[in-house]
């Protein structure tokens, strides 16, 4: 007589879409520091989407687990505080900026809250941390103008990037390529990590963009506004600079150092490729929207407006009053105003509360088709940049905008792969792309809102668990709900 075997798993239901599900995410776990006045500055993941590490402004972080949706430890970085905490392709480690004592990177075990090595060599305050997708490296970049490349088996860095302003960086899906974005030029450099002590390969030119959509802070620019074609110096440890080029950027900066104070050029707050490699985000705390470019030729792709823009009013420079949207897109426009969080290089108003630091509040869906992020009140915008209208940009109008005659198609790479790059030191750009005759054609308002009592200044999704989580003076876990 057999002994029949065990009966066969009950078939697993077929994964969704999130297309399907993205109008469908809801709280579902929400936890509260022991401290009312904590507020969360930064989130990231491990690679097995397991974990979720949050940055604290009380200089600890926080670990939970995304499985299970609880609390797992506190780490204490009393001595050095903590912000911008990324994991490395360890679970069990992780990497920091500081915010007080110095300006050092610090490499923790998780396991121990042990230090494995430090990172020193930044001046100024770390304002962007972003590890590599394929390697055990690390780009920062700093309030000090450099933009430093990193291996975690080294405390020396191996590469610098001397910039104005390059507060913001972000590696490519495939690692090959970094986006630097430099608010206080508009200016967004992509870079071939295989020749990052070359000029950038591409420059994207926001200021069109920023003058329609962002008015006010153009508007508080010195002068005609910065310039388009600064003169970086770039070395690594490989080779050093040359007095040229030193010479270069010191007059760079002595020439602009007045009118970047003036300016505020700590407005732009996330930079971000979706998953596909097509586009890059450009997060803001304008308080008016988010920027969506074409990764390879910078063209605005879409604007993720915070308010309703219409093209008028968009080429005034202002918000206009619009009917407000059916149930099936969002049930309500909140007035946006300005983030309370403190973008990097952004000083606080003259008598304002102290601004606590973030890592920006909006971030793409694993698909690179809708975009998430917070409002100025509750709940969470849900854009699908598919609703973008297709605009094709002209050729640039004018010299100063025009690709030098050595430059290739613009784009991340040239013609039959290859990079197309200026090797000159005659300025940032190769190729820029203008801005289209109306850009506010490409604003888009949100598809979905989300509810949640609780503001969001942080937002970040978890691909592997289809988890999005967002915090301020809490953290906040979302997962769709199958019964709508």
């Amino acid at each position: 007589m057999t002994v029949p075997g065990p009966p066969p798993p009950p078939p697993r239901e077929p994964a969704a879409k999130l297309s399907d599900v993205i109008s469908l995410y809801r709280p579902t776990k929400i936890f509260k520091p022991a401290k009312s006045e904590t507020a969360f500055t930064s989130f990231d993941f491990d690679d097995q989407g397991e974990i979720l590490v949050a940055a604290c402004n009380d200089e600890t972080l926080q670990l939970y687990s995304c499985r299970d949706g609880s609390h797992r430890k506190v780490l204490y970085s009393k001595k050095y505080g903590a912000h911008l905490a990324r994991f490395t392709h360890q679970s069990q480690s992780l990497i920091y900026a500081s915010t007080k004592v110095d300006d050092t990177i610090r490499y923790l075990s998780t396991n121990d809250n042990q230090y494995i090595r430090y990172f020193p060599g930044h001046t100024d305050a770390v304002t962007s941390l972003a590890v590599s997708p394929s390697s055990d490296t690390f780009i920062s970049c700093s309030l000090d103008n450099t933009v430093r490349l990193w291996s975690l088996n080294s405390a020396n860095a191996a590469g610098k990037i001397n910039l104005p302003t390059p507060y913001l960086a972000a590696y490519d899906a495939s690692a090959t390529v970094v986006a630097i974005a430099s608010p206080g030029t508009y200016a967004i450099l992509l870079y071939d990590l295989r020749n990052y002590d070359h000029a950038p390969f591409t420059t994207f030119d926001l200021l069109p963009f920023e003058s329609v959509f962002n008015p006010d802070a153009v508007r508080k620019s010195s002068g005609a506004g910065p310039s388009l074609n600064p003169s970086p110096t770039r070395s690594s440890s490989s080779s050093s600079s040359s007095a040229a080029s030193s010479s270069s950027s010191s007059s760079f900066r002595k020439e602009h150092a007045s009118g970047r104070k003036s300016r505020n050029p700590g407005r732009w707050t996330k930079l971000e490729f979706s998953n596909c490699g097509k586009y890059l985000l450009l997060g803001t705390a304008s308080g008016r929207g988010h920027y969506v470019l074409d990764a390879f030729t910078g063209a605005l792709a879409a604007f993720c407006a915070l308010e309703p823009l219409s093209s008028a009013a968009a080429a005034a420079g202002a918000a206009a009053p619009a009917p407000a949207p059916s149930a099936s897109r969002a049930s309500q426009y909140h007035l946006a105003q300005p983030s309370p969080r403190l973008a990097p290089g952004a000083s606080p108003s003259p008598g304002a509360a102290p601004a606590t630091q973030g890592q920006g509040s909006v971030c793409f869906a694993p698909d690179g088709r809708y975009i998430i992020g917070g409002t100025s009140e509750a709940n969470l915008f849900v854009w699908d940049i598919h609703q973008a209208p297709q605009v094709q940009a002209p050729a640039p109008p004018s010299s100063s905008l025009a690709a030098p005659p050595n430059a290739s198609t613009p784009g991340r790479f040239g013609a039959a792969g290859n990079e197309s790059r200026n090797n000159s030191n005659d300025g940032f750009t190769n190729a820029h792309v203008t801005a289209v005759s109306d850009p506010a054609r490409s604003a888009i308002s949100p598809a979905h809102e989300l509810e949640c009592r609780s503001h969001a200044a942080v937002v970040a999704f978890n691909p592997r668990l289809n988890l999005c989580v967002s915090g301020n003076r809490e953290v906040v876990f979302w997962v769709p709900d199958k019964w709508g």
